[in-house]
């Protein structure tokens, strides 16, 4: 999403990709897009930058969107982490 890159320029956010858990014990894995801010100001101007690109989307986009997942099928979840370290 260009929105994405926008932000990434403006150091809104510091990384941003898509990660895919593996399950053994259930349907397909769960795909999340993880996203680091270097604070929680920035989290919020992602959120405002985001909300404005999905809301200029003309039905047949927001329909394109909603319908890239079959409900029931995987476990396909958009998930935001606020913290994550690693030792």
């Amino acid at each position: 999403m260009p929105t994405f890159e926008e932000q990434l320029k403006k150091g809104v956010a510091t990384y941003y990709g898509v990660d895919e858990q593996y399950v053994n014990s259930s349907a397909p894995s769960t795909r999340c897009v993880v996203i680091t801010y270097p604070n929680a100001e920035s989290m919020d101007k992602w959120a405002v930058a985001i909300n404005m690109t999905t809301g200029k989307w003309t039905a047949a986009e927001r329909a394109e969107y909603l319908g890239a997942t079959v409900a029931d099928s995987r476990r396909d979840i958009m998930a935001r982490i606020t913290h994550s370290g690693h030792k």
